[in-house]
């Protein structure tokens, strides 16, 4: 009989409730900061309900005495109803004239359009090489400039990364690479 109670009293003195106590404490904490959080939830949606009601009456009040300020006003308003009236129908018959005359002007448009797209596109003449290279140079920022008699003696040189324009001399005395060079230099 004596080895049954030493094991319950050795039983009982391993168990440490003070653990479970702590995280029975900390629930009941948590429980009771849950119910806070949730009972000043509820009062601020009652609060905002109120205060949108009263917004709501406001409005409706304010609806009510629209109307019979509209009804005072009607022979008022008939006037300048009246006369913007007048003044729209202005506006309509000058905005009608002005779309004729631009469907006029449209349609003179398109008949000049057609004509030219009736033109026969001279495909059979292949561009000029001169033509071509004087389109990449100025696609690359560079535009020669003729003097007063044709020679080609300067070039324009437009930088857009730099954002900057430079006219560069042809002299027939510096050579042909130190030129270019210092065209791409200006170039990029």
């Amino acid at each position: 009989m004596e080895e049954p109670r030493a094991l319950i009293k050795q039983t009982i003195d391993t168990f440490q409730p003070s653990g479970d106590l702590d995280v029975i404490r900390y629930v009941n904490k948590l429980l009771t900061q849950t119910e806070e959080l949730r009972q000043k939830h509820a009062n601020e949606c009652k609060d905002i309900n109120k205060t949108l009601e009263n917004e709501l009456e406001l409005a409706k009040s304010s609806t009510t005495s629209y109307k019979s300020l509209a009804n005072d006003l009607k022979g008022e308003n008939v006037h300048n109803l009246e006369r913007e009236k007048l003044f729209l129908s202005k506006q309509l018959q000058d905005s009608e004239t002005k779309l004729g005359s631009l469907k006029t002007e449209l349609e003179q448009l398109e008949s000049e359009l057609a004509e030219l797209t009736s033109l026969p596109v001279e495909d059979e003449l292949a561009p000029d090489q001169t033509i071509l290279k004087l389109q990449i140079y100025r696609s690359l920022g560079v535009d020669v400039i003729p003097d007063e008699l044709g020679n080609l003696n300067k070039i324009r040189v437009r930088s857009t990364e730099k954002n900057d324009i430079h006219t560069l001399s042809l002299d027939e005395n510096s050579s042909k690479y130190s030129q270019v060079n210092h065209l791409w230099d200006l170039c990029s």
